[in-house]
């Protein structure tokens, strides 16, 4: 390929922790290991043979700012394998108070110390020609969801190419016409599956391969992560049958919206004293709407 041809890996909200989410029936440390691992690896192939690779991590490395010295140790060798610096953006779980009070005693920094990472608190923005990479770790989504984000057609950032974050569903490769540009949203959704969600029971953890010229998007290719194992596997029969749950909460939430939209002079309190007396969710659902609605 040209010289001016280049490579990005981007990967994001692996979070990282030593204890096993609650429904996780194997080891969550090393099947996160080793999904990094596989990203590696990938990206020292391309190396191998001659290619310009960057690799970039959308946040949460970390699912909390605090690591034992094993996963600290562990996760710099995983890194490390790939024979290239990663483009760290500090995600919301990496970090407690402010980024200035924390990063002294972050697992970040002692990484970027020992070269494993650029650790970038305010989102990574690199330049490639006419391309402008841009990743930031906020909710960014093409569609509505319940809690605070920002739709792809209100982004006003510099990005042509924006690596979406936060946000752990796929939203996969989507081409907006703005600002005369053409602005590729690339979400391959989080590393993790941590949550209850259905999301998390029925996706593949997935990486992309961007390939950039100086002034076009070559491709954009989502590659499975092949040591991730299938989600009956990975969560007890408890997890499977409270996605039952989040079913339910998603019905009320939408229910929730669609009352909204018909009583625009309701306050949001009133409006889910009528889904709770329409609808037969749980009391556990109503208080979960009602936490999610206070944030």
């Amino acid at each position: 390929m040209p010289a001016n041809t280049h490579h990005i890996i981007y990967l994001t909200d692996t979070h990282l922790k030593e204890n096993k989410p609650v429904g996780r029936a194997d080891d969550y440390l090393e099947a996160i290991l080793a999904k990094i691992q596989e990203v590696s690896e990938y990206t020292r192939s391309l190396k191998e043979n001659g290619k310009y690779v960057t690799v970039v991590h959308g946040g949460d490395l970390f699912d909390g700012p605090r690591i034992g010295i094993y996963g600290l140790v562990q996760t710099y060798l995983a890194i490390c394998r790939s024979a290239t610096t990663w483009d760290i953006v500090v995600g919301n779980h990496d970090w407690r108070g402010s980024w200035d009070e924390w990063k002294s005693r972050s697992p970040l920094t002692a990484l970027e110390m020992f070269k494993a990472c650029r650790v970038h608190p305010d989102g990574y923005r690199k330049d490639f020609g006419c391309n402008v990479v841009h990743s930031i770790h906020k909710c960014l989504v093409e569609k509505p969801v319940p809690w605070e984000h920002i739709l792809f057609k209100e982004y006003d950032g510099p990005g042509t190419v924006i690596l979406t974050s936060d946000y752990h569903p796929t939203q996969g490769h989507k081409v907006l016409s703005m600002r005369g540009a053409h602005r590729h949203f690339i979400s391959p959704g989080a590393i993790a599956r941590t949550s209850r969600s259905e999301s998390d029971i029925k996706r593949k953890p997935q990486f992309v391969h961007i390939v950039l010229t100086e002034d076009s998007v070559k491709s954009v290719k989502f590659i499975p992560i092949s040591c991730a194992k299938p989600a009956r596997e990975i969560f007890t029969e408890e997890v499977v049958e409270e996605d039952k749950s989040k079913q339910t909460f998603d019905q009320a939430i939408e229910l929730l919206k669609m009352v909204s939209q018909n009583f625009g002079t309701l306050s949001l309190t009133d409006v889910l004293k009528i889904v709770t007396k329409t609808t037969k969710a749980p009391e556990e659902v109503n208080a979960r709407c009602l936490s999610r609605l206070s944030r």
